[in-house]
């Protein structure tokens, strides 16, 4: 029996399975049709009727009476949910607000605010937070395996204002309706809550409802959330038209056809387009584009990687980014069915899109996402049609779903690529998990059987989902020689992944120093589809520990066995030939409390690496001088060793990021970066100016410079390339 068929059986035969899930008393938000006005303070006549939500202490001692003073409010009008915190501190003095800057990833200053799960299906969430400076922080949220995941990229539509006083600091939201996707049923909306406040000086974290700190991200647990209802609201469903125009002017320098001497291009560049947002329903949005436009988008880290593993950059698109879950179908670590930046950049380099949509939401228990686009030829690459349609259907209860998906990319030269996958998980009791998938590839002139694993992709896996306790992984994945997916990313190649992890963590009594421990060991296997044998076997052993204060501190030892069949290069100078290799090494990190206005984070490796020796460190400090001043670097050294074969080779990366704020509205963030493996340095300047949602002005340059130019001939210019974008969106609601 094949193993579609297989994972049909047990996909059908898994539905008996009972489980367990949170079942918390639904409460009812309140309405108002008095004025509020949006200053932070929760003052007016409207608010005096609503009955604070009242949370308690999640870490460091779970269950405990907050240290300081907290009330969270809602009520909502026809138009607009309105959420109030009501701050307290007997330290205002203490009070820290180390930031003006939107979407800050900054872990030193208090914040205060809420994850709105808006379908309640019990997985995805919209999460907004501020701070004592009134920065606007928002989020997709999706819990899955390993803890909940936030993309932080996605923003939308609403406004917050605080103030601080003597008692201390108080905040008001103001969240239209129409930025939020929900299902009514009977004129009545339920959602899921969780609302926290951080308090860093103390390391304290105070959430409501009561979710223990058991899982990874537990302040995310949104199946945990709590019901509210509201009754007799609907959705405006308004028009967004955000049209954009830009200018700009681009230098490269190319080496000639006959690689003799180094020509400058000059591009100017003039663009408009437009993209646009309309609900069709409640619960289905649809967004299109026309010429879309990525320039104010900062460029990639530069990376410098030390294993065979292909790497994978996130996405910072907004366009793909409103409920990307919808589209997620993950077979394990980073290998996806669909990988958005496959969209418009081919190798690195950026390809225009002429236009496309996509349509995602929500029907009954049914998620569903549904994206098209079509791509500019680029050189020798013929113009593209790019598909994808996801569909996800809850089934036994509110953490389990069955689902498939299918991607197409169409050539214009007739070529084609298309996988099509079916994927299931299941709760099978609290926090016990199974998942199952599969994935098949059919490409141009690749003749196969529907059914054939030459061109499939599966996944099976056990799973115990907490950070307390006993805890596990059983796994296995495949990939055929033939698998290839047009949209995807994939790590590796033609290959039976085994994996089993064992892990035991436990949260130390009130009277010790120490917060969490954690201990696991996992090994796993890669096996090559040609001939059995393996490609990689790493056992590893962790031991993490976090301090009621902040600190964390984690030591990994591996032993890892590689069998190298095509000669592989490192730091472009360390060659490893082909033959197999069995060494050992340890990993160390070490963090420091981010209440700190100085936060660090170390990471250490040193050991074996194949037939030589390997020392590598990153430091990545973070200084947040002022609320108009934020400082991030980091700093990667590695050096490989390989006496025998008389190969050494260094690496060093270097990145520095400046951002200045003046206030939420106006920044100025500049970024370095320097490798000297790639040899080239590359900054960029950033000036935004957003005076409020969908009303955006940017200023972004761009400069690369050649750092190694007398090893090369011809020699390169200094410059490599440079190029200037002024851009203008506004979005029209209409």
């Amino acid at each position: 029996m094949n193993i579609i068929k297989t994972i049909l059986i047990i996909l059908s035969s898994v539905i008996w399975i009972s489980s367990f899930s949170q079942v918390k008393d639904t409460i009812i938000i309140k309405n108002t049709q008095e004025v509020i006005t949006i200053d932070g303070l929760s003052d007016e006549e409207a608010w005096s009727e609503i009955v604070p939500f009242i949370p308690v202490m999640q870490r460091p001692v779970f269950g405990e009476k907050p240290t300081e003073k907290t009330e969270l409010l809602m009520t909502y009008d026809d138009d607009f949910l309105y959420v109030a915190g009501r701050l307290y501190d007997k330290e205002p003095d203490k009070i820290l607000g180390t930031s003006f800057k939107r979407d800050a990833g900054n872990a030193s200053m208090e914040w205060f605010g809420v994850a709105l799960d808006t379908y309640n299906d019990k997985e995805n969430a919209m999460a907004f937070f501020t701070t004592p400076t009134g920065l606007r922080w928002d989020a997709s949220v999706v819990e899955g395996p390993g803890g909940s995941s936030f993309n932080i990229n996605w923003n939308t539509f609403w406004d917050v204002k605080t103030v601080q006083n003597e008692d201390g600091w108080f905040a008001e939201f103001k969240i239209p309706f129409s930025s939020l996707r929900f299902q009514e049923k009977e004129e009545k909306v339920t959602m899921g809550l969780i609302s926290f406040r951080i308090i860093p000086r103390k390391n304290e974290w105070i959430i409501f409802p009561a979710i223990p700190d058991n899982w990874p991200t537990s302040q995310y647990k949104i199946s945990w959330a709590q019901d509210i209802q509201f009754n007799n609201i609907r959705n405006k469903k308004p028009l967004y038209m955000a049209p954009y125009i830009l200018a700009g002017r681009e230098e490269i320098n190319k080496l000639n056809d006959e690689e003799t001497v180094f020509k400058k291009h000059i591009n100017n560049k003039y663009e408009a387009g437009l993209d646009a947002k309309y609900s069709l329903t409640s619960n289905l949005t649809l967004d299109a584009t026309i010429n879309t436009d990525f320039s104010q988008v900062e460029i990639d880290d530069q990376i410098i990687s030390l294993d065979r593993f292909s790497i994978y950059v996130p996405e910072k698109r907004q366009f793909f980014l409103e409920r990307s879950n919808n589209f997620d179908f993950t077979f394990n670590r980073k290998n996806k069915v669909f990988y958005s930046r496959k969209i418009g950049i081919h190798e690195g380099q950026l390809t225009r899109i002429f236009g496309g949509g996509r349509i995602v939401g929500r029907i009954g228990n049914t998620d569903i996402g549904f994206l098209n686009m079509q791509t500019q030829a680029l050189d020798t690459i013929p113009s593209k049609n790019l598909g994808v349609l996801r569909i996800k259907q809850q089934v036994i209860n509110s953490n389990s779903y069955i689902g498939g998906i299918t991607t197409t990319k169409l050539g214009a030269d007739g070529s084609y690529n298309v996988i099509y996958g079916l994927d299931g998980m299941f709760q099978i009791k609290n926090d016990d998990y199974l998942k199952i998938m599969a994935a098949q590839s059919n490409e141009n002139n690749i003749s196969e059987n529907i059914f054939s694993k030459n061109s499939l992709r599966y996944r099976l896996e056990l799973e115990r989902r907490s950070n307390t306790g006993f805890n596990y992984l059983i796994g296995t994945s495949y990939a055929g020689k033939n698998y290839n997916p047009g949209l995807g990313f994939e790590e590796w190649e033609n290959f039976q992944l085994y994996e089993t992890k064992l892990e035991y963590s436990w949260i130390s009594d009130e009277s010790s120093l120490l917060y969490r421990t954690n201990i696991n060991i996992w090994p796993y296997a890669y096996f090559n589809n040609l001939n059995g044998d393996y490609d990689i076997f790493n056992p590893n052993f962790t031991i993490k520990t976090s301090t009621k204060k902040g600190y964390l501190f984690s030591i990994i030892g591996f032993c890892t066995y590689e069998n190298i069949r095509d000669s592989v290069t490192f730091l472009n100078q360390i060659n490893i030939p082909e033959r197999q290799y069995k060494y050992t090494h340890a990993n160390t990190i070490f963090k420091t409390p981010s209440g700190f206005p100085i936060f660090t984070e170390i990471n250490f490796n040193i050991g074996q690496f194949y037939d030589g020796n390997k020392i590598s460190f990153i430091v990545q400090p973070l200084w947040n001088m002022s609320k108009y001043l934020e400082l991030e670097a980091l700093y990667q050294f590695d050096r490989i060793q390989i006496p025998d074969r008389n190969q050494k080779g260094k690496s060093h990366l270097f990145r520095f990021k400046t951002l200045f704020m003046l206030n939420t509205k106006l920044s100025l963030a500049a970024f370095i970066q320097y490798s000297n493996v790639d040899k080239l340095s590359v900054s960029n300047v950033r000036f935004r100016y957003n005076p409020k949602e969908g009303n955006d002005f940017y200023l972004v340059y761009n400069h690369g410079i050649n750092t190694n130019r007398t090893d090369l001939f011809p020699e390169p210019p200094l410059t490599n390339s440079w190029n200037i974008n002024i851009k203008y969106v506004y979005t029209f609601i209409l």
